[in-house]
C-alpha cells in the first residue's frame, strides 16, 4: 500500500536569505554584536551573509564552530537559535531522551546538548546534505547520534515524489526498499528502542506538515512523551493541529502548553511543568 503526504521535513536549504549589502542583512547586524560582542559580531554576521558555498561561524558559548551555507535558509534557522531566544524551557527538566525530528543543519540538537549535557539525543533529518551539515556541527558530542531518514506512522520506505519543488512544497510516496534514493521512515517507538528507552523526555518536530499524518495513524506513543516543541504547518498543509489534539484527546492525555513564536510547547503529565 503507499501513501502520499506533504513534506516531511526541509529537504533543501532554500535561496532566500538576503546579500550583506543589503538593508535587511544590515539590520540584523546590531543583533550580532549584542550576542557574540563587537569584533566577533561583526566577523560572524560577514561569515553569515558572505557568498561561500558553505561557511563557519564560532559559538563562544558553545566552545565551536558551526558551519552553514549562506545564502540559503541555513541563516535564519541559525539566528533562530543562536542570536535570538529559541525556547524558553523550565529549569527543573533534566531530559535522558530528546529527539530533533526535521534537525535540519542541527541547530536544535546543538542548543539541546550544551543545555542537557547528560542527554542523548537522536537528530532526524532526511536530506543527506542537511544531515551531513547536522552530523559536522555534532561531531565533537559524543551523545549525538544523527539519523537520515523521516518520521513516520508506520516502519516503511518513502521517496520524494517530486524532488525540484520548494521544500515546503515537495510531497513524499511510500515505496521500497530497493528504489532508489529510498529513505528509511522511522516511527517514534521504534526510536525508543534503538536508544533502549521508555520514554522520550523532550520531542521535537518541525517536518513541514509531515506531522498531519504522524499523529494521524498509530499515535499512542503520545504517551511516552513528556515534552513535545512542534512547529505546526496548518497554513501549508491543513489539518496538522486537528491531527495533533484529537491524537492527545483520543488518549486522555493532561497536558499544559505554551505557544512561543512559530513554536507549541506541550507538557504531558506534569501540571507544574510549564510554570
Amino acid at each position: 500500500m503507499s501513501a502520499t503526504a506533504n513534506a516531511v521535513s526541509p529537504a533543501r536549504a532554500q535561496p532566500v536569505q538576503p546579500h550583506p549589502s543589503s538593508s535587511a542583512a544590515a539590520q540584523r547586524k546590531p543583533d550580532y554584536r549584542a550576542q557574540f560582542g563587537w569584533w566577533l559580531g561583526r566577523k560572524n554576521w560577514r561569515a553569515v551573509y558572505s557568498n561561500r558555498p558553505e561557511a563557519s561561524v564560532y559559538l563562544p558559548r558553545y566552545k565551536s564552530h558551526f558551519h552553514l551555507r549562506p545564502g540559503t535558509s541555513d541563516p535564519g534557522v541559525f539566528e533562530a537559535f543562536f542570536v535570538r531566544q529559541p525556547y524558553s524551557l523550565p529549569p527543573k527538566l533534566a531530559p535522558k531522551l530528546i529527539i530533533d525530528g526535521g534537525a535540519n543543519i542541527g541547530c536544535a540538537s546543538l542548543f539541546f546538548a550544551r543545555k542537557y549535557s547528560g542527554a542523548t539525543i537522536l537528530a532526524v533529518e532526511p536530506d543527506a546534505e542537511n544531515a551531513r551539515l547536522c552530523a559536522k556541527n555534532t561531531a565533537h558530542l559524543p551523545g549525538v547520534r544523527v539519523i537520515q531518514g523521516a518520521l513516520w506512522p508506520r516502519d516503511t520506505w518513502l521517496q520524494i515524489e517530486s524532488p525540484d519543488v520548494h521544500n515546503t512544497e515537495f510531497r513524499v510516496v511510500e515505496t521500497t526498499r530497493q528504489q532508489p534514493n529510498a529513505l528509511h521512515a522511522y516511527t517514534i517507538p521504534a526510536l525508543l528502542d534503538m536508544a533502549k528507552a521508555d520514554m522520550v523526555d523532550i520531542l521535537k518536530i518541525d517536518i513541514e506538515g509531515g506531522e498531519r499524518e504522524l499523529f494521524a495513524d498509530n499515535a499512542d506513543w503520545l504517551t511516552r512523551v513528556g515534552v513535545l516543541i512542534i512547529e505546526l504547518h496548518d497554513r501549508l498543509h491543513p489539518g496538522c493541529s486537528r491531527e495533533l489534539y484529537r491524537a492527545i484527546c483520543n488518549r486522555s492525555l493532561d497536558f499544559n502548553q505554551r505557544i512561543q513564536g512559530e513554536n507549541t510547547i506541550i507538557f504531558f503529565n506534569s501540571k507544574d511543568q510549564a510554570g
